[in-house]
């Protein structure tokens, strides 16, 4: 038997992951104030990062995990919005 890796289609598409990963952003929602109205889907899963989303009361969010070969995206995004906020 080969190798899990922590991170990866194997992990991402697993009931136990997705159940934590759904967990994780309801808890923040609510943090805010803001429901989820609706089921949360996975529209990507590729090797290097998986995206869910789901409808709230306040729009629909997003919420991205990424691999270790992309987890500079996060500070990417933080400056983009900073520098660039309607886009």
């Amino acid at each position: 038997m080969g190798r899990v890796e922590p991170y990866g289609v194997a992990l991402w598409s697993s009931a136990e992951w997705q159940a934590e990963a759904v967990a994780w952003p309801d808890a923040r929602l609510a943090g805010a104030g803001i429901e989820r109205t609706g089921a949360v889907d996975q529209p990507h899963l590729r090797p290097w990062a998986t995206v869910l989303s789901a409808p709230t009361s306040a729009g629909r969010v997003w919420f991205k995990v990424a691999g270790p070969g992309t987890a500079f995206e996060v500070g990417l995004y933080e400056l983009l919005h900073r520098v660039a906020p309607d886009y």
